[in-house]
């Protein structure tokens, strides 16, 4: 008998949904200056939720954005960077990228057609991450 994994690929949108959601929600607070590292940490789990669920159903371009914006996170976490207006943008963009990359899987139910992640967001992530000045956001997906 095979797999059916489209019940599992309607399960992970669902919850890719909701935890985008608390996402946005959660970078909507880190904008208006609350920093607090239970936050934070929240925000953490949430992309890390979305990165292994990705990952278990071979959905790589979410799970590569969502580990890029995992790892920016956990630099805020740990302290290595601060939150500022340029982290705060990534944020959203990664919320954005990966919001469209469900709906597009949740229209197609097929993990084949999803859109690569885009490299330039990951890059900008990165460094974010590291603690570099990233280049501004382009408008023009890669």
């Amino acid at each position: 008998m095979a797999l059916n994994i489209t019940k599992f690929i309607n399960r992970f949108i669902d919850e890719a949904r909701d935890l985008l959601r608390y996402l946005g929600d959660g970078v909507k607070s880190l904008e208006q200056g609350q920093s607090d590292a239970e936050l934070i940490n929240s925000l953490f789990r949430s992309a890390h939720t979305i990165k292994g669920s990705a990952r278990m159903l071979s959905l790589e371009p979410i799970a590569e954005v969502s580990h890029s914006l995992e790892e920016l996170l956990s630099a805020l976490r740990e302290q290595k960077i601060q939150n500022n207006a340029q982290v705060v943008d990534a944020l959203y963009q990664s919320v954005d990228s990966l919001s469209d990359m469900v709906e597009h899987l949740s229209s197609t139910q097929d993990a084949k057609s999803l859109p690569a992640a885009s490299q330039s967001l990951c890059a900008r992530l990165l460094a974010l991450s590291a603690g570099e000045a990233a280049a501004p956001s382009e408008s023009t997906p890669d």
